[in-house]
């Protein structure tokens, strides 16, 4: 009898420490930093606290994951004196994402 509940028991422990010790109270911290050439604006930092959650999942569900990403647009506008109107100046505007699981 002790050779069965002691074979019984030992994948039920395995599975208890392999689950429950990874769920844990985690946060999420972000910083945000946007830049085009020649100007970087100030970044912004985020955190946001989730319980009893795993690394996995503040990965998966929370997107809690740096990122990158550059797209064309609109920074600012110039004076043509020549035809006395403001001309819009494009260029590539990037946001990086750096996140943190703590």
């Amino acid at each position: 009898m002790k050779k069965i509940s002691l074979s019984l028991s030992a994948p039920l422990i395995f599975f208890c420490l392999t689950f429950s010790s990874c769920s844990k109270d985690r946060v999420c911290e972000c910083k945000v930093t946007t830049s085009y050439p020649g100007v970087s604006l100030p970044s912004s930092t985020t955190e946001i606290e989730f319980e009893k959650v795993t690394k996995r999942w503040m990965k998966n569900t929370a997107n809690c994951v740096s990122s990158s990403s550059s797209q064309e647009g609109m920074v600012d506008y110039e004076y043509n004196p020549i035809t006395g109107e403001f001309e819009e100046i494009y260029a590539t505007v990037t946001t990086k994402r750096e996140c943190e699981i703590k």
